[in-house]
Order: C-alpha cells, then sequence, then structure tokens
C-alpha cells in the first residue's frame, strides 16, 4: 500500500486498490474532501472559514503521518485556492519556491509526475480562460512542476 494511501471499497471479484488520499476524489473541479465530505472551492465560496477544515486536516495528516503526499496535499489545496480567487499571479512564486523545497527533499520523479498531472487537470483548464497575467502564472506553475517531473 501507498504511504498515506486509503483504500477504496472493492468490488464483489476485485481486489481494493490503494489511492493517494483525497488528491485523486479532488480533481473533477477545484474542491477538496474533508471526512469524504466534499468541500468546493469556487470563487465567491473559496473563503477561509470554508478551506479551514480542508487545511487542519491536511496539517494534522502531515504532523501525525508526515510523508509526500500530506505535505505535497498542502501546497495544492493553496494552488485551488489561489486559483478559485483568480490570484495565481500573485501567488505562484512562492507555490513554486514551496514545491521546489519539497523537490530537493523529495526527488522522486514518479510522485512528480502525479502531482504534474493533477496540476494540469485542474490549472490548464483554468489557463484557457483566464485573464493574461493568470493564464501567464498557470503556465509557470505547470512549466515549474513538469521540469520536477522530468527529474
Amino acid at each position: 500500500m501507498v504511504a498515506g494511501s486509503e483504500t477504496l471499497p472493492s468490488l464483489p471479484g476485485r481486489r481494493a486498490q490503494p489511492i493517494p488520499p483525497a488528491r485523486t476524489r479532488a480533481a473533477a473541479a477545484p474542491a477538496a474532501y474533508v471526512n469524504d465530505a466534499p468541500v468546493l472551492l469556487t470563487r465567491g465560496t473559496c473563503t477561509p472559514g470554508a478551506t479551514a477544515a480542508v487545511e487542519e486536516s491536511l496539517a494534522r495528516a502531515a504532523s501525525e503521518r508526515p510523508d509526500f503526499w500530506s505535505v505535497v496535499g498542502q501546497i495544492e489545496l493553496r494552488v485551488l485556492v489561489a486559483v478559485a480567487g483568480h490570484r495565481l499571479a500573485g501567488e505562484s512564486a512562492s507555490l513554486i519556491a514551496e514545491f521546489d523545497d519539497l523537490k530537493a527533499r523529495v526527488p522522486a520523479r514518479t510522485m512528480w509526475d502525479s502531482v504534474y498531472a493533477e496540476a494540469r487537470f485542474t490549472i490548464e483548464p483554468y489557463g484557457a480562460v483566464a485573464d493574461p497575467a493568470e493564464r501567464r502564472a498557470a503556465e509557470a506553475l505547470l512549466d515549474a512542476l513538469k521540469a520536477m517531473a522530468a527529474g
């Protein structure tokens, strides 16, 4: 089983499969899950109160069971909040620096490939409709994550 992973219930005749926590379930839209309840991170609803439970859950996981996924999840949440608030342009440099710091500690290419793939799923559609400054920030973030995934 992957460290920090959850196991989905198995179907009859099938083995249960481990999945990365929260990350996989949060892919369809800027969202996160706390105790299996969706917390949508959309413009107007992505407030400190709306994300506090998600932040607390990720911080607790990073404290109690520190692993790559619990730490990167905290950064990914900040990316989602920046995207939902249309503030990626102002925050992308610090987000990239946080990813760089984690990359220096955990260089595993396969893990970074997963982070890059998840980021593409959220950030590419956002960049396609964002204003020019947000689009450039989205591209810079994706370029940085692509480089991390490559090695």
